[in-house]
C-alpha cells in the first residue's frame, strides 16, 4: 500500500432511514443507487440529504461484481497459494510411499481413538522424482496424480482464507467513487449488496475413509492429517440477510466439487493456472437440494473488526493486528510458518485483484461457472471403516525392537511389508 486507505462500510442492516432516522421494514427502505451505502425512506429524504451525501457517494455509479461469477477467482486464488514457492512441501511429498493407500484402503484406529487412511513414509526422495518412484504401489497413474493433489491442498487453511479476506478488505472495501475517475467496487449476490464477510470455524462432516495419517519410518515419526474438526471457511453475508458460504479446503478430505480455472487465468499469480481448483458454494439455491459439508461453531467478521480497519488504514499494514486476530480465530497461538504465508499470500491476492479491477476483468467472466466432480479413479466402493488395532500392536512390538537397537531399519520396513502381504492374502 502506497498511501494511506480507510475502510469504507457498507450497510450492515436495513432498518432506518439515514437522514430522518425513521425506522421502517426492508420492503419500504431504499439504498442509493449510486454507492449502496445510505438508506432513505422516501424520495424526499434522499434529496434532502443530497448537499451531505453527495461529497462521500461521487458522481458515478458503483461497480456491483456478482459474488457468483466472482467466487471462483477467489478458489483460484486459494489454489495459487498451495502452490506459491514458501509454502512447505508436504512431508508425505518428499518421502517414498511404502504402502498401499489406494481408493477404497481401510482406515486404522490408533490409540488415541482417531481413525485414518495410514500412509506409511519411508526414505527422502526429491519433490520431483518420478512419480511412479515415489509411489509405486498405486494402482494407476490417474490414482496416483490425485493423491499428490490431496497432499498439495492439505493444511495452512486458516491461512489461505484469512490471506483472502485480507486482500478483500485492502482492494475492494477501500476503494470509492473520486475526482480522478476510480470506481467504488462492492460484492453483491443477486440483487442485494455484502454487508459483511469473514471467517467461520467450525467441524467438517467427513469419513475416516477420507482422513489421512501418516507414520514415517525413516524417523519413527506419527503426523496426523489436517483436521476436519478445526475447519475454516469464507461466509459473505447480504443485506437482504441471506447468507453464501465458500470452502476451499474440502479436497484434501476427497470431496472432489472443483470449478474450472480457464477463464480466470490471466489473473492468477502462477506460471501456469490451474486447470480447476477446489470450490464449493452454499446459498440459498443450493440449500434447497444439497446439504452442508461443514457445522460452524464460531463467526469471526473480517470486514467490521475495528482492529483489522485500523491495521490496513496505514501506508502499510500493520501485519502484528493482523497476527492478533489470526490467533483469535485458532484460539491459541499460531506458528510463525502459517503468519509468514498469510502475509505472503496476502500481498499476492491483493496485486491478483488489483489486477482484475484495473481491467474489469470480471465483466468476461461467466456468470455461471463450469463445475465438476473429481471423483477417485476407478473408485471402489462398499468397503467399510474397521478398526485395525492388529496392525498397530504389530508395528508397536517391532518399533520397540528398532527402538533396542534389536532390528535395522531395513528389517523394520520389511516387517510392514510382510504384514502387508499377509492381509492382502487374506482378502
Amino acid at each position: 500500500m502506497d498511501d494511506e486507505r480507510t475502510i469504507h462500510l457498507p450497510l450492515e442492516v436495513l432498518d432506518k432511514c439515514d437522514e430522518c432516522g425513521q425506522s421502517g421494514d426492508s420492503h419500504r427502505l431504499r439504498i442509493c443507487s449510486y454507492c449502496g451505502e445510505r438508506a432513505y425512506c422516501s424520495t424526499e429524504c434522499q434529496k434532502k440529504d443530497w448537499p451531505t451525501h453527495k461529497a462521500s457517494c461521487g458522481k458515478s455509479k458503483t461497480d456491483r461484481i456478482p459474488l457468483t461469477a466472482f467466487y471462483p477467482f477467489l478458489a483460484c486464488l486459494a489454489e495459487a497459494c498451495r502452490f506459491h514457492p514458501s509454502k512447505p512441501h508436504h512431508p508425505a511429498q518428499t518421502h517414498a510411499i511404502l504402502n498401499s493407500p489406494n481408493p477404497g484402503s481401510q482406515p486404522a484406529r490408533f490409540p488415541d481413538g482417531t481413525e485414518a487412511v495410514l500412509v506409511l513414509l519411508g526414505e527422502s526422495v526429491p519433490f520431483t522424482v518420478d512419480p511412479a518412484a515415489w509411489w509405486p504401489t498405486a494402482i494407476s497413474s490417474p490414482v496416483r496424480s490425485k493423491f499428490f493433489r490431496r497432499l498439495q491442498r492439505e493444511g495452512y487453511l486458516l491461512s489461505l482464507v484469512l490471506s483472502l479476506c485480507i486482500a478483500l478488505l485492502q482492494e475492494v472495501y477501500t476503494t470509492t467513487s473520486a475526482p480522478d475517475g476510480s470506481r467504488r467496487i462492492r460484492l453483491q449476490y443477486k440483487n442485494s449488496p455484502i454487508s459483511d464477510f469473514g471467517i467461520l470455524k467450525g467441524a467438517a462432516s467427513v469419513t475416516n475413509q477420507d482422513q489421512l495419517a501418516y507414520f514415517n519410518l525413516s524417523d519413527l515419526t506419527f503426523r496426523a492429517g489436517q483436521d476436519p474438526k478445526e475447519h475454516y471457511w469464507l461466509y459473505f453475508k447480504t443485506l437482504s440477510g441471506q447468507e453464501i458460504t465458500l470452502d476451499c479446503g474440502m479436497f484434501t478430505f476427497n470431496f472432489g466439487l472443483v470449478v474450472h480455472g480457464a477463464p480466470y487465468g490471466d489473473s492468477i499469480p502462477l506460471p501456469i493456472p490451474p486447470a480447476t481448483a477446489p470450490a464449493f458454494v452454499f446459498d440459498p439455491v443450493t440449500a434447497r437440494t444439497t446439504p452442508h459439508i461443514a457445522e460452524a461453531r464460531e463467526r469471526f467478521s473480517v470486514l467490521r473488526d475495528a482492529g483489522l480497519q485500523q491495521a490496513l488504514s496505514g501506508p502499510e499494514i500493520d501485519w502484528s493486528a493482523v497476527y492478533d486476530f489470526m490467533d483469535r480465530v485458532a484460539g491459541g497461538a499460531c506458528p510463525d510458518i502459517e503468519k509468514d504465508l498469510v502475509k505472503v499470500w496476502s500481498r499476492d491476492n491483493a496485486r491478483a485483484l488489483q489486477k482484475v479491477f484495473q481491467r474489469r476483468a470480471w465483466t468476461r467472466w461467466p456468470a455461471e461457472p463450469a463445475v465438476d466432480i473429481e471423483a477417485d479413479p476407478g473408485e471402489m466402493h462398499g468397503r467399510p471403516p474397521v478398526e485395525d488395532e492388529e496392525w498397530w500392536n504389530y508395528m508397536e512390538r517391532w518399533n520397540r525392537k528398532y527402538n533396542r537397537g534389536r532390528v535395522t531399519r531395513d528389517e523394520l520396513g520389511n516387517a510392514f511389508r510382510r504384514f502387508q502381504a499377509r492381509r492382502a492374502g487374506a482378502e
